[in-house]
């Protein structure tokens, strides 16, 4: 009676242990299908792929180098419009067909009018919008430009680098003084000059002070 108590209990123990490697047999080979299904092998021929749509999508894209902004303020009265370009498009500029290269690099010379210029960049499919601000400087340089202090009876030299056609004064000691232009140059922009005495009332050397220049 012993024994057979005892051949029962390792027949069920035996039928235990088969079912619990069964289970876990099938707990393995579900989690290896689910990893199988959600990770794409990376293959010679995925990797291939990527790049190609990476490479076509890079050869599309236009990209603006120059004006760097979508608002700059500018002091000269042309700029060069530049970028890159991989496409088959024409890249245009306001309407007009810039320069492209076989590298792909864009330019277009653009003149600009007094004030704010309205600025678009185009492939025929994407387009960029830019303000260029052209800021008229009327004059760009002047001397002296420090303070000045100088005896009686000096006769100090005034002059200014200004835009030609243009009026321009200098202000010194309370003093209102006209330059007068340099007619000879073509240069848009030309000298000024003038000259000016120190006042004798005192015999010591007088500030002057800062000369303040002026024009329109």
């Amino acid at each position: 009676m012993k024994q057979k108590i005892i051949r029962a209990v390792s027949i069920i123990i035996l039928i235990i242990s088969t079912i619990a490697i069964c289970f876990g047999a099938m707990v393995l080979r579900l989690q290896m299908s689910f990893e199988k299904e959600t990770q794409q092998p990376v293959t010679a021929e995925t990797t291939e792929a990527y790049v190609e749509q990476t490479t076509e999508v890079s050869e599309q894209k236009l990209v603006v180098t120059y004006p760097d902004s979508q608002k700059i303020t500018v002091k000269q009265s042309e700029i060069t419009v530049s970028g890159v370009y991989k496409g088959s498009n024409a890249v245009t500029v306001n309407g007009e067909n810039a320069e492209l290269l076989e590298t792909g690099e864009f330019s277009y010379n653009m003149t600009l009018n007094f004030g704010e210029n309205k600025l678009s960049v185009s492939d025929g499919e994407e387009a960029y919008n830019y303000v260029i601000v052209y800021k008229l400087e009327i004059i760009k340089a002047v001397d002296p430009a420090a303070d000045i202090k100088a005896d009686a009876g000096t006769q100090i030299p005034i002059t200014a680098l200004a835009l030609k056609d243009s009026s321009v004064q200098a202000v010194i000691n309370g003093v209102t003084i006209e330059l007068s232009p340099d007619t000879s140059s073509s240069e848009q922009f030309i000298n000024y000059s003038a000259f000016f005495t120190v006042p004798s009332a005192s015999s010591k050397p007088k500030n002057l002070g800062k000369i303040v220049f002026n024009a329109k």
